[in-house]
């Protein structure tokens, strides 16, 4: 069975996957790529699964405390927020999951996101309700398409696809 086969069936009907994450998954599931950033990991339950999936994944968090917790899961994180991303070197794919809405000016975190995709981009990201993202952007990145996703607490995610 393809792991997006067997993700669909395993996991989307359970109720602690959000509809938010599975659509991440089968966006990424589709994509030709093996290695992967996630800014902004937390305790890196994307990173550990996508890692079990046979992707190289990497991370950063602003909190030392989820950094510590992935780390005992020897994903391989460390400690940052967009003034560390000059250390990462070229991915295939980098994505945010909930990220960029905490942030007060985003526009640097996304110049060194575009610098570090050499494929990809994905924003997943909550919504205003004139559904769109909060901050205003202009992505040089080509956007594929946009997948919404509205989620049983009435909040409204958009997955941004942008190719480079």
């Amino acid at each position: 069975m393809k792991e997006k086969d067997y993700y669909r069936k395993r996991h989307h009907p359970q109720r602690n996957f959000s509809e938010a994450n599975v659509r991440l998954y089968n966006t990424i599931l589709d994509l030709d790529i093996k290695t992967i950033f996630e800014f902004g990991c937390g305790i890196g339950r994307h990173i550990e699964r996508l890692s079990s999936w046979g992707y190289e994944v990497n991370g950063c968090d602003i909190s030392p405390k989820c950094v510590k917790e992935a780390k005992k899961n020897d994903l391989k994180v460390f400690i940052g927020d967009e003034t560390k991303l000059h250390k990462v070197g070229k991915k295939d794919l980098v994505f945010t999951n909930s990220v960029l809405c905490h942030m007060s000016n985003p526009t640097q975190a996304i110049k060194h996101l575009e610098r570090i995709a050499s494929k990809y981009l994905i924003f997943c990201e909550c919504v205003t309700k004139d559904n769109d993202f909060w901050w205003i952007h202009d992505y040089k990145g080509k956007v594929i398409h946009t997948i919404d996703s509205h989620l049983d607490n009435g909040a409204t995610y958009k997955i941004y696809l942008c190719e480079f």
